[in-house]
């Protein structure tokens, strides 16, 4: 569990300080300072490199500058070489960069390679398996990690990984520790998942509002399927009247009431599987973690769109063939 708490000027000074007095603490498990979180890292700057072949790049990746144990706090996991940590204090004059970055690379091991970041030549000392870094809905950015001394002005956030349990009171040790640094300013601090949280509820709000708008719209057609059934019925009371007297059983009639509505319900269905496939794919383009369309999917939903208007139909069809023939002929 981690927390993010704004980072003042005078922590940013007295960081190091900070950082030996929390460490104090067992409940604590390990901390780090990052100009943003990985969620949705909203940074993004020009990197330049020559790949193996000699040719010259110039991309934008996303970014971010941490200090040591920012990894560590996050519970990354590295695919190949060094994480940033104090003990090692050349390697924090080098980048991490994640799996997507070192794709767009394209060098076939790509630690002790160099690249240009803020204008400065940096060694690639390792590369952190891939993290959403973009919003839910798209794909994961290339990205460089900097923990170079120069940069440590840019650090905005301050990020406390903490042991599962009496979190108060862990919350408690750490709001007292930071106002012996810096009493001027109030202690706020929240949840690092607070923010994923709150755009994952944003995203299940949306999902309900058209969860119910679909709700409706079939309760809508079914009203309508049912007076529409109800008239066709009602139209033809009299040949159902005479077919019953002429020995039809209750299952022709319905058959014989049925057929024409299923009919147009198949037509329906084939004209609009095609035109939802469109409109479904090319929402889908702007988004980059997106599920596959498959035929399964338009299959299902002809099954239950059949099945609710065939049962709709053949209650109706039932009432009219299960009518006593003698009053049919009565109604006309």
């Amino acid at each position: 569990m981690a927390h993010q708490i704004p980072l003042t000027n005078t922590l940013k000074t007295n960081y190091p300080g900070l950082k030996s007095e929390l460490n104090k603490f067992t409940e604590v498990k390990s901390l780090c300072t990052a100009s943003s979180m990985p969620a949705g890292i909203p940074n993004h700057s020009g990197v330049t490199w020559t790949d193996d072949s000699g040719e010259k790049h110039d991309e934008s990746f996303a970014f971010a500058i941490v200090s040591d144990g920012y990894t560590q706090t996050f519970d990354m996991k590295m695919v190949m070489g060094d994480e940033f940590v104090a003990e090692k204090p050349n390697e924090l004059k080098g980048v991490l960069i994640n799996e997507a970055a070192a794709r767009q690379l394209g060098f076939e091991y790509p630690v002790g390679k160099q690249i240009q970041f803020w204008g400065k030549e940096s060694t690639v000392i390792g590369v952190v398996s891939d993290f959403q870094n973009n919003f839910i809905f798209n794909q994961v950015k290339p990205m460089v990690m900097s923990a170079h001394p120069d940069n440590q002005g840019f650090t905005k956030f301050l990020f406390v990984s903490i042991m599962p349990g009496n979190v108060e009171h862990t919350i408690g040790v750490i709001e007292k520790t930071i106002k012996e640094i810096s009493p001027d300013f109030p202690f706020e601090y929240s949840f690092t998942s607070a923010e994923v949280t709150a755009y994952i509820d944003e995203i299940k709000q949306i999902n309900s509002t058209f969860r119910f708008a679909s709700i409706i719209s079939i309760v809508l057609a079914i009203v309508g399927l049912i007076a529409l059934t109800y008239h066709a019925t009602q139209a033809r009371t009299k040949e159902i009247g005479v077919r019953k007297v002429n020995g039809a059983c209750n299952i022709e009639i319905m058959a014989l009431l049925n057929r024409a509505f299923v009919r147009n319900i198949i037509i329906a269905y084939a004209i609009a599987c095609p035109i939802a496939w469109i409109i479904v794919y090319r929402l889908l383009q702007g988004i980059g973690n997106k599920t596959t369309i498959t035929v399964g999917i338009f299959l299902l939903a002809g099954f239950v769109v059949g099945l609710i208007a065939l049962l709709t139909v053949s209650f109706q069809s039932w009432k009219a063939a299960t009518r006593n023939p003698v009053e049919a002929l009565r109604y006309e």
